[in-house]
């Protein structure tokens, strides 16, 4: 695996392609050849109507299989991790224009002497541009409305 440049972080960084059972997010893991460790590349945090969460934001790549000829909608959150907050609908069609621009989530690390374990929390949120509209999901109903569902 080549290392990589994080922008804002000096030294080596290796980026890791997670699945997360809707799209790939890219976690970029930095090499400390002092310690001889690896550990996330950044500590992450954001301040939430519920209080501080370690949510990170992400480089996404998703495959999308548009949906049929059905017409739905997705709730449009202006912000990640805000559930609560005051939603647009957007109409999704199979004509629609859709884009995925970013993910955001908690990056679960678990390490011992043999093995890291890499992954993400099961409550991803994935800021989409359909149309004219952008804003955050984070459902598997909107998920898959966008033409991403759940798979492996």
């Amino acid at each position: 695996m080549k290392t990589a440049s994080e922008p804002g972080l000096e030294g080596d960084v290796l980026r890791f392609r997670v699945w997360t059972s809707n799209v790939f997010i890219f976690v970029p893991v930095k090499v400390d050849w002092f310690q001889v460790k690896l550990h996330p590349a950044w500590r992450c945090q954001k301040m939430t109507s519920r209080g501080w969460l370690p949510v990170c934001v992400f480089e996404v790549k998703a495959e999308r299989v548009p949906p049929g000829d059905d017409t739905t909608f997705v709730r449009l959150l202006p912000d990640y991790f805000e559930p609560e907050a005051t939603a647009q609908n957007a109409v999704v069609t199979k004509s629609s224009r859709v884009e995925i621009l970013r993910a955001a989530g908690i990056v679960l690390w678990t390490e011992t002497p043999d093995v890291i374990d890499l992954s993400v929390a099961e409550n991803l949120w994935l800021k989409v541009r359909i149309d004219d509209k952008e804003g955050w999901i984070h459902t598997q109903e909107d998920f898959k409305a966008i033409g991403l569902p759940q798979a492996g």
